[in-house]
């Protein structure tokens, strides 16, 4: 089964191999590519959404390109977070294109998403936690800054070589790295974070301060009416495509039914 949720809680991360649909995965590996290129020119500008400012790693990539909400946002990802998460009752929080072209001086330190978040109190009482989805949308090599994860069952680096259509799970209190990119080709991921809190324009860690800020997503996130077609993906199989509808309500789930029934008889 590619959604071990025992195997992530045990490690703090997964790697899931081929489980992004090959729609969603052209738009992603297309649109967050064409937003590195056209924004590699206006590093330290200002910009109106997340850091307020313009860095090597794009955050809040869906308000430069309408296309990667359609992604972020996607009802195969809502079954996917759901089960990591054990609820449905999600918040959108932040998505980010990690594009590395070649011999860009663009890698990440050793770090756990949650030393930046914008609620350190709410991470260490549990009301806010993250997962990080990290799509990898082209393929990894040794020497194009793969993802390495400390392993929190060996306290050791694991070093994930992954492939185009694959996805890397990681817990928001996971240590993780990435180096540079020393190939000639580009690597490039898309990250697509979600939390149990809702955040906005808060942003409370004097430990990281962020002085441009100004905000990340702030709703919740709701099922999608129109995309009943999309509850199934066909890289999962029937089990793993049902595994998160034992977190639903009767409620929920009788609405998901209604609305999948009716897409059927249009």
């Amino acid at each position: 089964m590619k959604l071990n949720i025992d195997k992530f809680d045990a490690q703090g991360y997964l790697h899931l191999e081929d489980v992004i649909p090959e729609q969603p995965l052209r738009v992603a590996r297309r649109d967050c590519i064409n937003l590195k290129k056209e924004y590699i020119n206006k590093l330290g500008e200002p910009r109106d959404s997340g850091t307020g400012v313009v860095w090597r790693g794009l955050e809040m990539a869906s308000m430069l390109n309408e296309n990667l909400l359609t992604c972020y946002v996607h009802p195969f990802m809502e079954q996917i977070a759901t089960s990591f998460f054990k609820t449905p009752h999600l918040c959108l929080f932040n998505d980010q294109a990690v594009v590395k072209l070649p011999g860009e001086d663009f890698a990440f330190p050793e770090h756990y998403d949650n030393q930046y978040s914008p609620d350190l109190e709410g991470v260490k009482n549990g009301e806010f936690r993250t997962i990080n989805f990290m799509w990898v949308l082209t393929n990894c090599e040794a020497d194009s800054g793969p993802i390495e994860v400390l392993n929190n069952n060996t306290n050791e680096w694991d070093t994930i070589i992954a492939k185009a259509g694959d996805m890397i799970v990681i817990d928001g209190n996971t240590l993780h790295r990435s180096g540079h990119n020393k190939t000639n080709k580009i690597r490039a991921m898309y990250a697509c974070v979600y939390s149990t809190k809702r955040i906005g324009k808060t942003y409370k860690n004097e430990d990281h301060p962020l002085p441009n800020f100004k905000y990340f997503y702030n709703r919740p996130w709701r099922f999608c009416k129109g995309c009943a077609d999309n509850y199934k993906n066909y890289k999962l199989n029937k089990e793993e495509n049902s595994h998160w509808l034992q977190y639903l309500s009767d409620n929920e789930r009788k609405f998901l039914s209604d609305v999948i029934g009716k897409k059927k008889t249009e």
